[in-house]
């Protein structure tokens, strides 16, 4: 399909998978460009450096608040070299940033929010379990809870609060 002189393709027009395109295509993430580049700027701009098939920038931004798109080249011989090619395009003042994909369409995304970050889990051991730190036995408190244990150690009466003597 033409819009005002350009060839914007729709992704029912053009299947892409690599057995029908020649070679291999890439998808290639992007970001750091201006409010003001819409989907014909960035057409233009990476026509320029390769068989280009599709450019999508999606109406959300990302989690920092930035705008993001995909581009999707056809008969890409080496990847990190087309990134390097990709990531010397400047948009006025904007240099763009430019890495492969993570995901193609066909791939399944983890769920729960969580894409691309690692979970640890961490097992923390209460101290009390170390023999001979933090246990009451290694305060010479043995069996007393916290209240008595503190209030025996500073001469504090329970009933008052204070030492009998006016202080607190």
């Amino acid at each position: 399909m033409e819009v005002g002189g350009i060839y914007v393709s729709t992704r029912a027009e053009l299947p892409l998978n690599s057995d029908n395109v020649g070679g291999k295509a890439y998808t290639f993430f992007f970001t750091n460009f201006p409010d003001k580049c819409n989907h014909g700027d960035l057409w233009r701009c990476f026509k320029n450096h390769g068989k280009i098939a599709d450019v999508f920038i999606p109406k959300k931004k990302s989690e920092v608040g930035r705008r993001f798109g995909f581009a999707r080249f056809l008969n890409v011989e080496d990847r990190d070299q087309m990134v390097a090619k990709l990531n010397s395009i400047w948009l006025g003042s904007f240099k763009l940033r430019v890495n492969p994909a993570k995901y193609s369409r066909n791939d399944q995304k983890p769920k729960g929010g969580e894409e691309g970050r690692r979970i640890r889990s961490v097992v923390i051991k209460p101290l009390s379990n170390v023999e001979g730190v933090g246990s009451p036995a290694s305060h010479g408190n043995a069996g007393l809870s916290y209240k008595e244990a503190f209030t025996r150690s500073k001469g504090v009466n329970p009933v008052t609060g204070g030492d009998g003597e006016g202080h607190y």
